[in-house]
């Protein structure tokens, strides 16, 4: 083989192996119970659209390690009710829960963390999203 394709061998070869591929991951599930209001809630992940989650579901996704912006609508509403941020480190699991607060004044959307116990619990009972339906 000649030297210079080698070189360019060398160099593809190096290409590759320093890929976005290779930047940390962390693991992130988002999780939505079972309750008794039917409308599907969007899931916004750096101002992309990942899911519109339905009742007792799931979503399992890896992201860059780095600071995340999280944001969760109803689908009737249209209007961003949940904004968080999250910082998630490399090699790492998350979860977070969509839950509604309701009492006499309000109704509205939280976004919390669980525990993995709990949350692995919760799993349990839950079906995976269905990432092939992505809009």
């Amino acid at each position: 083989m000649s030297f210079y394709i080698k070189i360019f061998y060398t160099l593809v070869w190096a290409s590759l192996r320093f890929t976005s591929t290779d930047t940390p991951k962390a693991k992130l599930f988002i999780l939505r119970e079972r309750e008794f209001w039917g409308s599907s809630v969007s899931i916004i992940i750096q101002g992309k659209k990942i899911a519109e989650l339905s009742q007792n579901r799931y979503i399992e996704i890896e992201l860059p390690a780095e600071s995340t912006v999280i944001e969760i609508s109803r689908n009737i509403q249209e209007k961003i009710e949940v904004k968080a941020v999250i910082t998630l480190e490399a090699n790492k699991t998350y979860y977070l829960k969509v839950y509604r607060e309701l009492d006499y004044f309000k109704d509205q959307l939280m976004l919390g963390r669980l525990g993995t116990q709990s949350a692995l619990q919760e799993l349990k009972h839950m079906k995976k999203y269905n990432f092939s339906a992505i809009p």
